[in-house]
């Protein structure tokens, strides 16, 4: 409950254009794991902030025992749609998730239970994807990976493709914002400048202006791919696109952070340097976050990690609920 009030109040100021926005357009999103009662509570927050029409995937008997034992005043089937994942497309759900597993060498430890997430990820993408909800939400079990792919296979097109996580760090001072901690593990400097891009225009969209650092966090000169070449290039790549906002780097993560030209966005050369600096902010910070923010799949999809609390998924609610050009 502390940590609930902790985040309200360091993501409230934040998140009131993005809510605003959001309560214009009502747009539909769909909670993948709707058997989870904090995805249930954050239904009850969207609907009293009233910045999407909720739907959950989801069995309407365990739904409905989930609420029973608690005060959330939800009416399922009337205050919000409830998606049954036991339909035509079992099968080829279960073929799915074990595809996947086998390509990626995974060997979930309760199979029926890992099943169950995969098949929930796929049901609220197919039904993103044949029009009945604008945007869905998944990722509060599970790993990203997995969800990733699946939200690819299902949503991706060669116009709508995952780019990068953008995620903010609600810290004392300010919001700070990472990529890439969960889609590109290395990414090229073009990858790099269109992260950088799409970071800079979610930025402003929460009302801020960016000031964009490229944190390569070495010197290291000697090959084509050492970090400090690679941000070299994409701040090249940067500069003939004429971006309009400002850049800084290659740099490290101190320099970015400290001095006259403080940067709010930092753009790491690879996953596990976003990862690592986003792990110790999680712990700076009490674990407040907004995000992840799924860059690339046209505001169809946010991949949530399991830590996620139900404001965290109010606040990516109201982000899928508002399309990203009402905001920017």
């Amino acid at each position: 409950m502390e940590r609930l009030q902790i985040e309200t109040s360091r993501t409230c100021g934040i998140m009131q254009g993005v809510l605003g926005a959001a309560r214009g357009f009502q747009r539909k999103v769909v909670f993948a794991e709707g058997e989870e009662l904090r995805v249930l509570h954050a239904v009850r927050a969207v609907l009293d902030e009233g910045c999407a029409l909720p739907a959950v995937v989801g069995r309407t008997d365990r739904i409905a025992e989930l609420i029973d034992g608690t005060d959330l005043k939800l009416r399922p089937g009337t205050d919000f749609e409830i998606v049954e994942p036991h339909d035509d497309h079992e099968f080829r759900d279960q073929w799915l998730a074990h595809r996947i597993a086998q390509e990626k060498g995974w060997e979930p430890p309760d199979r029926p239970s890992y099943l169950m997430r995969a098949r929930s990820t796929a049901v609220a993408a197919r039904f993103v994807s044949s029009g009945k909800a604008d945007s869905m939400i998944c990722g509060t079990s599970g790993q990203y990976s997995w969800h990733l792919t699946q939200v690819k296979a299902i949503l991706g097109s060669p116009r709508q493709r995952a780019i990068g996580a953008l995620s903010v760090m609600m810290l004392d001072d300010g919001p700070l914002f990472l990529a890439d901690a969960f889609v590109n593990r290395a990414p090229t400097p073009h990858e790099l400048a269109e992260i950088a891009v799409a970071s800079a225009h979610h930025v402003r969209r929460l009302g801020l202006e960016p000031t964009v650092a490229l944190c390569a966090n070495t010197q290291d000169c000697e090959s084509a791919a050492s970090p400090q070449r690679v941000m070299s290039t994409t701040r090249e790549i940067l500069g003939s696109r004429a971006t309009s906002f400002a850049t800084l780097g290659p740099t490290c993560i101190d320099a970015a952070l400290g001095g006259g030209s403080k940067a709010n966005v930092v753009i790491f050369a690879s996953a596990e340097a976003a990862a690592a600096t986003r792990g110790i902010l999680l712990r700076v910070s009490g674990g407040v976050e907004v995000g992840p923010i799924l860059m690339g799949m046209a505001n169809q999809a946010h991949i949530v990690t399991p830590s996620i609390t139900s404001r965290g998924l109010l606040n990516i609610a109201a982000l899928a609920g508002a399309p990203v050009s009402s905001c920017a």
